[in-house]
């Protein structure tokens, strides 16, 4: 009877660990700041610093991508983003990109949700991930190109896999 017992629970645990580790996605990373409703401030950065808790990870190439939700009702000009993608060995990368949101006619660009639009832009491909990372996303333009827009923040997809690219 004990072992009976025994066994059922190891077996239990097993499958536990077994399917808690399994990954839904090959996302690692996630997370999004507010941007004011009255629009970005240009200078005004918003900087992440992903803790990455499986440590195995470390040295896997990713993908790191700039994702930004905005309303499909308030149609904004282009806005430049400048980024800095640093590491604990003080590496910095710093470059800048475009975000297009919307088209000639004030069509957004991306397909709307409930009235939200969710765009992205793959900064880095095939980046080995590393510890201390922090990447910090700054306007360049005033809050009038910039209205309707709700959040910004980055992705971290542990399979490389490529967004809509710059």
């Amino acid at each position: 009877m004990r072992s009976g017992y025994v066994f059922i629970m190891m077996t239990v645990l097993w499958v536990l660990f077994g399917s808690g580790c399994r990954r839904v996605n090959d996302t690692i990373y996630s997370h999004y700041a507010d941007i004011p409703a009255d629009g970005w401030n240009a200078y005004d950065t918003r900087c992440f610093e992903p803790e990455i808790t499986d440590t195995t990870l470390y040295g896997t190439p990713v993908s790191l991508t700039l994702a930004v939700r905005y309303d499909a009702r308030s149609p904004s000009g282009e806005i430049p983003v400048r980024y800095d993608i640093a590491d604990e060995n003080g590496d910095i990368r710093t470059d800048t990109v475009r975000l297009r949101l919307f088209d000639d006619n004030a069509t957004p660009v991306d397909p709307a949700r409930y009235g939200i639009c969710e765009h992205t832009v793959t900064l880095s491909h095939n980046m080995p991930l590393k510890r201390g990372l922090s990447v910090c996303l700054t306007p360049l333009s005033g809050k009038n190109s910039s209205q309707g827009l709700r959040n910004v923040g980055i992705k971290i997809d542990c399979n490389g896999s490529d967004s809509a690219s710059r």
